[in-house]
Order: C-alpha cells, then structure tokens, then sequence
C-alpha cells in the first residue's frame, strides 16, 4: 500500500514504519553491516575490527526507539525546526533542543578498538567537533582531562552545560 521511501516527512516515515513493524525487538535481530575484508588491501586486513550490536548499542537504539514513538514531542520537534530552521542550522536547533545526539561506540567497543585492557586510563583526550559530549561522556570516565572542541554556538552551550573544557 504505502511506502516509505516516497515519505519526505521524518515524522510521517517514523509513523509509517512504526505501523508496519511494531515490534523493535523484531529491528534488533537485524546485521546491519559486514566488512568484506576480502575488498581491503592486505596491509589493512589485520587492523580491522569487526564491530557488533552490544548490550551498550542496543541500550542506545531502544531510546532512540522509545523517543520517536513520543508523537507530540515530534510534531513539537517538527515545529521548531521548521520555524528556527529559517535562520539557525540543523546542528543548532538540534543543540537547542537536546537531541540529535551520536553514537560512535559503546565503551566496550572503544575497548576493542583502542586494543586496551578494561583498567585502561589515559591522562589527557581532545575530542574534536564534540557536538553535545554524548561521545565524550563515554570516554571520559577513563581520562583525567578531557578537552572538547566545536562550531555550533548552542552544541558549545550543551558542552558547557555538562561541564566540559
């Protein structure tokens, strides 16, 4: 009947999919991707870490699940956006509105790609274009000074906010 991919709405796809698949536990079963490292050159075979869908990944897709099944907070969101989207950008209003937060790694990932041990600490980390610090929070426990750098005047008020440098 309908489709999601002729949607242009975020909200109207969100609604679409949620009606067709109701069930996140059903999405997390899903392999997103693999490496062909067959495709890699042979150099960079051995350097390359397979990552997975861990009980810190999943914690982070349940949330992001929970919060867009939330209908009047995303038309909330949809408004805004289309009025301050006249004169600020996505990252901005995103940063006003505490959302739009990344997911690079979970802590056992960062773990596996670093190659350290589960006591590893570290003196000092610069984290470079931190956004709102979601990234930077998972680090953070395991270093002494941490340093954050970004562009978006309302992401450096969320940085701020959370008691970053």
């Amino acid at each position: 009947m309908w489709s999601s991919q002729y949607v242009r709405s975020p909200l109207t796809r969100t609604l679409l999919l949620n009606m067709q698949d109701p069930d996140p536990e059903d999405r997390d079963r899903l392999q997103w991707y693999v490496c062909d490292t067959q495709s890699l050159p042979m150099h960079l075979r051995p350097l390359f870490i397979q990552s997975h869908l861990d009980a810190g990944t999943r914690e982070f897709l349940r949330q992001c699940s929970e919060k867009s099944n939330w209908l009047f907070v995303q038309i909330y969101y949809s408004l805004v956006t289309s009025v301050f989207g006249l004169f600020m950008s996505k990252t901005s209003i995103n940063g006003l509105l505490g959302r739009g937060s990344m997911f690079i790694f979970s802590e056992d990932q960062l773990l596996r790609l670093l190659r350290v041990e589960p006591d590893w600490r570290a003196r000092r980390v610069l984290d470079l274009g931190a956004g709102d610090g979601e990234v930077t929070k998972i680090i953070s426990p395991r270093v002494e000074e941490v340093y954050v750098t970004e562009v978006s005047p309302t992401m450096k008020w969320q940085l701020r906010k959370k008691g970053y440098r």
